[in-house]
């Protein structure tokens, strides 16, 4: 869109991104960061849970399992990937 409005803008013309759109270009890029961050809070929390290092471990290591199966799950019924999916397999 950027690269379009370039081309087609007159001379001292200008534009700006507003609401959820300056928010995505924002944020893009910081997903990994975020989901790190959130699997050490979780990881954290499960240790504080079960008293042990390692049995979080256990549980972590199924979750990655669960989530290719349900994106599997997506691409088999070709649905589409939007946020409402990523928010679902979030929780």
């Amino acid at each position: 869109m950027e690269d379009l409005a370039k081309q087609m803008m007159m001379p001292g013309m200008a534009f700006q991104w507003t609401g959820l759109t300056l928010d995505e270009i924002e944020g893009s890029g910081k997903a990994l960061i975020i989901f790190g961050l959130g699997l050490l809070v979780i990881y954290l929390t499960l240790s504080a849970q079960y008293e042990s290092f390692a049995l979080p471990f256990i549980i972590l290591l199924a979750v990655p399992m669960a989530v290719l199966g349900a994106l599997g799950a997506i691409d088999l019924r070709s649905m589409s990937n939007d946020v409402y999916c990523q928010i679902g397999l979030v929780m």
